[in-house]
């Protein structure tokens, strides 16, 4: 009956062991399995980056943008099961000269195409001025895009980004593109 006694009470002590808040292990835990969601906004969020260098050697940019604003966001959730996805989303504005080079390239059969890439609060003012909400009843519970001319950008893409869309802001020289790994 005591040895009995004293199990009961070992794994008693045992299982309220278990259940002991650690600050120490909770931050380790939080910060190594944080979920992260699909293009994050807040304080967590990754910086932008205005590095035409390191554009360059994301993307094969036609030509030197005049201005350049890019992030890299990894998708899902980093360090869980499988590799991290990222997505880079750039705003490029190029001179007139480059803008035309990149318009030559829609598809041919559709050379007047349109595409929509989602808004990021980052965006130049220029572009958010061109905001349109798609989807929903009367464009309530619809997603925020820009939309403008599609633009073929698989010659932009090294083999890090694999898919993606690339527009030309109608009124602006700015072109956006949205770019996956796979």
């Amino acid at each position: 009956m005591t040895a009995t006694r004293a199990f009961a009470v070992s794994l008693a002590v045992l299982t309220a062991g278990a259940g002991c808040h650690s600050p120490r292990a909770d931050r380790k835990n939080h910060v190594k399995n944080a979920p992260r969601n699909d293009m994050k906004q807040g304080p967590d969020a990754p910086s932008v980056s205005h590095d035409v260098q390191l554009l360059g050697k994301l993307l094969k940019l036609p030509a030197v943008p005049l201005e350049a604003s890019f992030e890299e966001v990894p998708l899902g959730t980093p360090g869980g099961f499988g590799p991290t996805d990222y997505q880079l989303v750039a705003v490029l504005r190029f001179d007139a000269a480059a803008v035309a080079r990149l318009t030559a390239t829609s598809p041919a059969g559709d050379p007047a195409g349109t595409g929509a890439v989602p808004v990021r609060p980052w965006f130049p003012a220029a572009l958010k001025a061109k905001v349109v909400t798609t989807g929903g009843a009367g464009g309530a519970g619809g997603e925020a895009v820009v939309q403008g001319r599609a633009i073929d950008a698989t010659a932009i893409f090294r083999p890090r980004y694999s898919s993606g869309a690339a527009v030309l802001v109608e009124g602006t020289d700015y072109v956006v593109l949205s770019a996956r790994t796979s």
